[in-house]
């Protein structure tokens, strides 16, 4: 289900609606599928019929310093997690494998508070 809200720079975004995936098997695969899907949001529209390769430079897709800080925002509500202040780094959200190992690392705190991570 989607939902247009206003985002944080003035402008109508479709954001995606769904259940948080708190307490559930984390699978990999599908975390990766789902935070592609949220990216396409914040994308510039001649990219989104292209995949987007794992490794590739997100700012070169054309995100900047404002998507990003919404992209940051979504991830956090769609998946239920918080970053610290001290995760907010430039190289953090640049690529999709960087983006991806920040989430599952979150997913596996909240799910797996005593076990190491499950990447």
């Amino acid at each position: 289900m989607a939902v247009l809200l206003l985002n944080i720079v003035g402008k109508l975004g479709c954001y995606l609606k769904v259940r948080p995936l708190i307490n559930v098997k984390i699978d990999s695969k599908k975390v990766d599928e789902e935070i592609t899907k949220i990216l396409k949001v914040f994308l510039d529209e001649s990219t989104l019929l292209q995949p987007i390769g794992e490794e590739e430079n997100l700012y070169h897709l054309g995100l900047n310093s404002m998507k990003v800080i919404s992209l940051i925002v979504e991830l956090e509500v769609y998946f239920s997690i918080f970053f610290e202040d001290n995760e907010l780094l430039f190289e953090n959200f640049c690529n999709v494998q960087k983006i991806s190992t920040q989430v599952k690392r979150k997913l596996n705190d909240i799910n797996n508070p005593e076990k190491s991570y499950i990447l």
